[in-house]
């Protein structure tokens, strides 16, 4: 009788260890971001293949610019992203895949590129669009933004003012596009003007 119940004492405590490194493994975040980033790589491996091989559509592409993006690859990113933001491409598609080039190019400090794609973006949909989109005022603001952050990365006191200066214009523009935008309600025009207001006066603030 002794020996059976050292067994189910000794079966107990295993089942409890069990518990407790299940308990463990589900509850620690470590072990998690450690499986995330497992997983991530295992991701790039396999997407890459595929992309090497030619076998990866346009959303399989953005999906491994993304894992790139996730893993501090950024020129991967970037250059992966380029080549899609020049494939012909639906509308949708031009504006997204440039947007989120330009968020990348922000995101690396590479300003200039930024720029050049968020005025592709607004050459774009300039000739799509009727000049009352509410789309233009929103794409100038997304340009005095980034204006705004090249300023603010100058250490020359002249070249920050300069780049200040031509955020201001932006911020300007945006709002008169919002101001007379034919496809915005009430409340989406007053939310966008808030927003576009408290920019400028940042960028007042710097200058």
């Amino acid at each position: 009788m002794k020996v059976i119940g050292l067994l189910l004492a000794a079966l107990a405590l295993s089942a409890a260890v069990l518990a407790s490194m299940t308990f463990v493994n589900e509850s620690n975040d470590a072990l998690r971001e450690s499986n995330h980033w497992q997983h991530l790589e295992s991701e790039k491996l396999s997407l890459g293949s595929l992309y090497a091989q030619g076998k990866l559509d346009r959303t399989g592409k953005r999906r491994l610019a993304a894992v790139y993006r996730q893993d501090g690859e950024l020129d991967k990113s970037a250059a992966l992203l380029r080549a899609l933001w020049i494939e012909p491409a639906s509308a949708e598609d031009f504006n997204r895949d440039a947007h989120e080039l330009a968020s990348l190019y922000s995101e690396m400090g590479a300003f200039d590129s930024a720029l050049e794609s968020y005025r592709s973006i607004l050459a774009f949909n300039k000739k799509r669009l009727s000049f009352g989109d509410a789309q233009i005022g929103r794409d100038l603001s997304n340009l005095a933004v980034c204006q705004y952050l090249k300023a603010c990365c100058q250490s020359e006191p002249l070249a920050r003012r300069k780049e200040l200066q031509k955020s201001l214009s932006l911020y300007l523009d945006a709002r008169r596009f919002i101001v007379s935008a034919d496809n915005l309600t009430a409340e989406s025009r007053k939310q966008m003007l808030e927003v576009i207001d408290d920019n400028m006066k940042l960028a007042r603030l710097d200058l």
